[in-house]
């Protein structure tokens, strides 16, 4: 509960060991393995602007709640430690319950992501970073989900969004601004990103990263920073680290081919732009 920072490591998969971080404070878990039944293993409940930083391979499983539990009204930031850029998080929510996000029936806060290898699979009825099942309980504070960087693979529970709503569930904006994104729904009928089934759509802005929606289903349709709509552009044979130069204000940052490829989601126009990986420099254009 105080001013930190801290650093936390460990295995326990026994009993309800959790981690409540309740000041505006710098976490750091390190290796961090907790499983637990009822508790969130990890839970936000700091005003300000609390900080969870990633050194290691760390898992956190939950049951009955959401493995990191981040409520309407509370706010927390997700990145990579310093000189841990390969760190990761596997988390995975427990029924009706976001990975990051709301627990059952619960909209989420405002969640931040920066860096990191983070892999999110929601429980039953559940976005996988978002809103959990059955969250429709009227709200004026529920958070958006902002992705700035990293790897973020997200698979939701039956009836929600990877990114976005649970099953009649309220939810926030969903904004992308650079990373890659891998997210899928648990069936291809589902919105990989934006509401969950029986709640109306709220704004998807896609500005940059590469962005995966592996059933090709979007709701409300994306638009970019200006709310000018936006298209996917797939560039194919790629390995390694990307970088793209020529597409001006678009977020460029941790690109990483999924199955060889990059996701760019630009609006209608003429695209001419170079892109670097391991296989060399190559121009491309492209016509939306």
């Amino acid at each position: 509960s105080g001013a930190g920072p801290f650093l936390v490591s460990g295995t326990n998969t026994a009993g309800e060991v959790a981690i409540v971080q309740s000041a505006a404070s710098t976490v750091t878990i390190s290796n961090l393995v907790l499983a637990t039944s009822d508790l969130a293993p990890y839970a936000v409940r700091a005003s300000g602007s609390p900080r969870l930083l990633l050194a290691g391979a760390n898992e956190l499983t939950a049951t009955a709640a959401a493995a990191v539990d981040v409520p309407d009204g509370i706010q927390l930031s997700i990145d990579c430690a310093e000189g841990c850029a390969d760190a990761s998080l596997t988390a995975v929510g427990g029924t009706k319950a976001a990975a990051i996000g709301g627990g059952p029936q619960k909209p989420q806060g405002m969640i931040n992501i920066y860096g990191g290898r983070i892999v999110a699979t929601g429980g039953e009825s559940a976005a996988a970073i978002g809103s959990g099942g059955y969250a429709y309980a009227a709200t004026s504070v529920v958070g958006e989900v902002c992705i700035y960087g990293g790897y973020v693979t997200a698979s939701a529970g039956s009836g929600a969004a990877a990114l976005g709503g649970g099953y009649d569930s309220i939810f926030g904006d969903v904004e992308i601004h650079g990373g890659t994104v891998d997210a899928g729904g648990a069936e291809d009928r589902e919105n990989d990103i934006g509401n969950g089934w029986h709640v109306g759509g709220r704004t998807v802005r896609i500005c940059g990263g590469s962005v995966l929606a592996r059933a090709a289903k979007i709701n409300l349709s994306p638009t970019d920073g200006r709310h000018v709509a936006v298209w996917c552009v797939t560039v194919e044979g790629l390995e390694g680290l990307v970088s793209l130069e020529g597409l001006g204000g678009y977020g460029t940052n941790d690109l990483y081919p999924v199955d060889g490829k990059v996701y760019l989601w630009l609006p209608n126009g003429e695209y001419r732009f170079f892109v670097r990986s391991a296989e060399g420099v190559g121009c491309y254009e492209a016509v939306v």
